[in-house]
């Protein structure tokens, strides 16, 4: 599969189902999570992992100190003032930083 049109349909499935479905958490879960595996299993980049791992953890938890200051607030927290899919948007997040910046530091052929 051509990697742009795999990276593009990655974005808009990630905006869609937050948009579409953010009344329906763990659906969306679901489908951010069986995203992000996808990606992760189809560019077989395992440095792409611990990337994930960590933004997974750290955005929610930097966004958490903005919602406790009184920043921005979402509609259905859960957990530390946050929705349960955040994480995994973090996450897939980080699959798209990662996937750009290896491809604007790579040698030209």
């Amino acid at each position: 599969m051509n990697k742009k049109l795999l990276y593009t349909l990655f974005i808009l499935l990630n905006v869609s189902a937050i948009s579409l479905l953010q009344n329906f958490s763990l659906l969306v879960v679901l489908i951010l999570s069986l995203a992000g595996y996808a990606v992760i299993t189809i560019e077989k980049e395992k440095k792409f992992i611990p990337i994930y791992w960590i933004i997974f953890l750290g955005g929610p938890l930097l966004e958490a100190v903005a919602i406790h200051f009184g920043v921005w607030s979402y509609k259905n927290p859960v957990v530390i003032g946050v929705p349960l899919w955040l994480p995994f948007l973090w996450g897939n997040a980080s699959l798209v930083v990662a996937k750009l910046t290896l491809t604007l530091t790579k040698p030209a052929k």
